[in-house]
């Protein structure tokens, strides 16, 4: 009795004191032919009220345990385990140790090996006589799987009190009695010499906390799936989650990649401490409560064709976890050979009055990795007759120097060369138009299989021939136009030179106007919209790339301006059909 008052004074003291920490290295090897014995340090050892080992098989996954008991010189706790069976691989174990103020602080989770041969700092003497106790659900084995039952004298029953390994009756309860002894057992490797250690069960310590557990689970998923050419990027994403019901501590998550993939990049958490070594990436997290996950994305790349490459990812905390089989994912995929490419070839024709009745046509393959052979560039007039000279022809990039094509209507001459990649030929020709109208200059080419746009193989522009007193006076000009509305929709407008119509003008990009016109004169130009806006709208005409243009010969006589520039005006469109504008410019003879 004095003992116990002296215990509990001792407790009541020391409850106010910061707890207690451990330090212990973890075992290597245990011996499947002796008894394990477990030693940790505790600091402030004095504060301990309760330690325990929990142990278990790998292959299995409940935890049973046994009482640590101290040893008052070295000030450390020990504990002697039951011996495990040869087929068992490794151990797992942790030490929780229980403070005064019934607070538990756990180690780490530890793994050693099983080994057949003897193992330095095992149990030295013929029974250690162990008592174990268990976390596994009622109807469990009482004899740990995995270990012999030698050695273990008694079962800890879950309000402490123990009864021999052969009872199969119900735990005996306690009487009750307030702060009285439930059990008193010797234990510990003094027990088979003859000192033994008293382990004292206060009646209050009769029910012991249960076990924390926490279902981790992990997935992984990649971008594509099934065969995968060569150098192809592939994105992975780990997700490790904790199902609960309790926190899960010290998490550790990795992912070995196989040495067939190229690591490109990788993304890593905040809620965890993560690196790349090599081609492991692994992370820990110190904790992971209920229902929080830890998430890592890599992009990765195979580097051999025709290889089958399997992935595996594995999370694991220090808590029981009960369902082991989510614990592990894993991700196959074939790495073939890249598909043959199909060579591209986008092939343009521009066409574009480049002087007083000088056109120039240019023909582009823009690629991107084709090369078109045998291309027949066709450039043909339209609208008003025109003599053509075979001398007035100039080219660049053609082969067959673009001879006279007499036997196609309207044909003016037809060009043959060979286009590679981000290649360009150009012609550049003169006319002379014999009567007034619009001029059509038209530049085609047939779509070849390997080009993936046939809509730019043709191209043309339109000239206004106006006739003059003056034949030698005619000279021919181009300006551009450009009518919207502030929501960029199609509008429609008409236009003329000098009372000559230029046809219908739309919004889309700037249109090329071509038309002939008085040298040293003054031209001018009448435009009205035909169609509604909504909302306001402009429209340009623009003499920048205008050959001849007067700089400073641009006057606006009706409409609303909104920019008047040198070579530029813009007009401000209220919405209406019908508005209308004029206004006038000059040629340099």
């Amino acid at each position: 009795m004095t003992t116990l008052k002296a215990l509990a004074v001792a407790v009541t003291i020391l409850g106010i004191v910061q707890g207690p920490t451990i330090r212990h290295q973890g075992l290597e090897y245990v011996s499947s032919r002796q008894f394990p014995r477990i030693e940790v340090e505790v600091d402030l050892p004095d504060l301990v009220r309760s330690a325990k080992l929990y142990f278990r098989a790998e292959q299995y996954s409940d935890f049973y345990y046994v009482e640590m008991v101290r040893d008052e010189d070295r000030d450390t706790f020990f504990a002697i385990l039951p011996m495990p069976l040869a087929e068992t691989a490794a151990m797992i174990y942790f030490v929780e140790v229980v403070d005064t103020a019934l607070n538990p602080v756990r180690s780490a989770l530890f793994e050693a090996k099983v080994t057949a041969q003897a193992v330095p700092g095992s149990f030295q003497g013929a029974q250690p006589n162990i008592n174990v106790g268990s976390t596994a659900p009622p109807g469990a084995p009482e004899v740990p799987p995995g270990f012999q039952n030698n050695g273990i004298q008694g079962v800890i029953n879950p309000n402490g009190t123990i009864r021999p390994l052969t009872e199969t009756a119900p735990a005996v309860k306690s009487d009750g009695g307030g702060g009285g002894v439930a059990a008193a057992v010797l234990i510990g490797a003094g027990a088979a010499v003859g000192v033994g250690y008293l382990v004292l069960k206060q009646q209050e310590e009769e029910t012991p906390p249960p076990v924390p557990t926490a279902d981790l689970s992990v997935t992984k998923t990649p971008s594509v799936t099934g065969d995968v050419p060569v150098r192809a990027p592939i994105t992975f994403e780990l997700r490790a989650v904790n199902g609960g019901p309790d926190r899960a501590t010290n998490v550790q998550l990795t992912d070995n990649v196989p040495s067939g993939y190229r690591i490109n990049r990788t993304e890593f958490p905040n809620n965890a401490t993560c690196g790349l070594s090599g081609q492991l990436i692994q992370c820990s997290a110190p904790a992971l409560d209920a229902g929080a996950s830890i998430r890592v994305v890599y992009e990765a790349s195979g580097i051999e064709p025709l290889v089958t490459l399997t992935n595996r990812v594995e999370v694991r905390a220090t808590e029981t976890d009960p369902n082991s089989n989510n614990n592990s994912a894993s991700v196959t995929i074939n790495i073939v050979r890249p598909p043959r490419q199909t060579p591209v070839a986008d092939i343009t024709v521009d066409v574009r009055l480049a002087g007083t009745n000088v056109y120039q046509v240019d023909l582009r393959n823009l690629g991107p990795t084709g090369t078109v052979s045998d291309i027949d560039l066709e450039v043909s007039s339209s609208g008003v007759s025109v003599e053509f000279v075979d001398g007035n022809v100039t080219s660049s990039g053609f082969t067959n120097g673009c001879p006279r094509d007499p036997q196609t209507p309207n044909g003016l001459f037809s060009c043959g060369t060979s286009l590679g990649p981000d290649r360009i030929a150009t012609v550049t020709f003169r006319v002379d138009p014999l009567a007034e109208g619009i001029l059509r200059i038209t530049a085609a080419t047939a779509c070849d299989s390997i080009d993936p746009n046939c809509s730019n193989n043709t191209d043309s522009v339109e000239t206004v021939i106006i006739r003059t007193r003056d034949e030698a006076a005619r000279v021919s000009t181009a300006f551009s136009s450009l009518i919207e509305d502030s929501s960029h929709r199609r509008l429609r407008g008409d236009a003329t030179l000098n009372g000559q119509s230029l046809g219908t003008l739309t919004s889309g990009s700037p249109r090329r106007i071509s038309a002939n016109g008085f040298a040293g004169g003054a031209n001018v130009v009448e435009a009205w919209t035909t169609s509604a806006s909504e909302g306001e709208g402009r429209w340009e005409f623009s003499f920048q790339n205008t050959p001849g243009f007067a700089r400073g010969s641009l006057v606006v006589e009706s409409g609303q301006v909104l920019l008047l520039e040198g070579d530029r005006v813009v007009f401000r469109l209220n919405g209406a059909p019908g508005e209308r504008l004029r206004f006038r410019f000059g040629l340099e003879r």
